[in-house]
């Protein structure tokens, strides 16, 4: 910026240089045209003060040419057109300079503290900026389940920060390659994030739906009791009597687990105590 700075007040003297040379040329090529009326002077010297004449006309274009060329550099540095202008009549070189970031948003991360020397030519940013109002999702889909996955498929997510509470969004992005290490598809999501719950660099559980549109039952994880791979729940009969009844679990989200077999939509399930019915079926 500095040196930008005195690169104009150099512009700017040889523009005020070329136009008074200009000034002068005018003045010049006028009297010689009026002597010349008068054969006071000869043919040869009314041509050299044309030709001077257009000379200093051709120094005023360069000039202002070079003039404009180091304001458009102020102009890519962050200057106002007010700015320059003061500055162009003032000639006070400004020993602060603010630098604007090109988007709005929050300072994810600075790599740089007062007192410390910024070179323009370094590649290593000295902050980063990050636009907090929505973030990516990303997940590793297994191999097995890669031909399942499709671009606007909905997708849930838990956070430890955040127990019992399922985040949703939609996928906007499928890769196109699988990892050749881990063996998994890359997959991202983006996620609206007004409130700012969401911080960048957290580690969620990932859920994604498919074959959106087909019902099945669902209950409560707590109604289900597992015992190995088998899972039972007691079903509650219309004379209020209970049954344990073997069920194929499906998808769970957390909070619900669906039922693909096993029982029907409306049929009443017990919820809370489970456990402690079947211990006292079972007498232990």
């Amino acid at each position: 910026m500095i040196q930008a700075q005195n690169d104009f007040m150099a512009s700017v003297a040889a523009r005020n240089k070329a136009r008074s040379q200009l000034s002068f040329a005018e003045v010049d090529d006028r009297r010689y045209r009026n002597l010349s009326k008068d054969r006071a002077v000869s043919a040869r010297e009314t041509e050299q003060a044309q030709i001077a004449l257009v000379g200093a006309q051709n120094d005023m274009r360069a000039a202002e040419t070079a003039l404009e060329a180091v304001r458009n550099r102020l102009r890519i540095l962050g200057k106002t057109d007010q700015e320059i202008t003061t500055f162009e009549e003032t000639g006070r070189i400004s020993p602060e300079t603010p630098i604007y970031t090109p988007i709005g948003g929050t300072v994810v991360q600075r790599k740089i503290g007062p007192g410390q020397y910024v070179n323009s030519g370094g590649t290593d940013p000295i902050f980063l900026i990050g636009d907090l109002s929505t973030i990516w999702l990303v997940a590793y889909v297994r191999e097995a389940e890669a031909s399942k996955v499709r671009i606007g498929q909905p997708v849930g997510f838990t956070l430890i920060s955040y127990p019992g509470e399922i985040f949703r969004g939609n996928i906007r992005y499928v890769s196109t390659t699988l990892d050749p290490v881990t063996r998994r598809l890359f997959v991202r999501a983006t996620i609206p994030n007004g409130d700012g719950v969401l911080k960048p660099e957290m580690y969620a559980t990932v859920s994604i739906f498919f074959d959106e549109g087909d019902l099945s039952p669902a209950v409560p994880r707590s109604a289900v009791l597992f015992e190995g791979s088998a899972a039972r729940v007691w079903v509650v009969s219309d004379d209020k009597t209970i049954r344990l009844r073997q069920i194929t679990p499906g998808f769970d989200d957390g909070k619900m687990l669906q039922v693909i077999d096993g029982l029907r939509p409306g049929e009443q399930v017990i919820t809370k105590g489970s456990l402690f019915i079947d211990r006292a079926a079972t007498g232990t």
